[in-house]
């Protein structure tokens, strides 16, 4: 299967970020860094307590955020996200 598959993670919650990521599969996420209407997209690909880290396509490969902030703005632009 040359598509592979897709699973809608939107509206899962953190406990389902973080089980697909325990599960080895990051999870691209849409979040509105500016809190101001507008989505971006980045690669969530690990946390810990306080922090979450990205790749973020406009800048750094493994960029560590903090986590409360990542959340704020991930609900900001509707929990959307998708794994495989």
């Amino acid at each position: 299967d040359l598509l592979g598959s897709a699973a809608d993670l939107t509206g899962t919650g953190w406990e389902g970020l973080k089980a697909s990521i325990d599960a080895g599969k990051p999870v691209v996420v849409w979040i509105d860094p500016y809190h101001d209407g507008f989505s971006h997209t980045v690669l969530l690909i690990g946390y810990d307590a306080s922090s979450v880290w990205i790749h973020d396509p406009l800048g750094a490969a493994n960029t560590a955020v903090d986590r409360a902030e990542f959340l704020s703005q991930w609900r900001d632009n509707g929990y959307r996200a998708l794994s495989y």
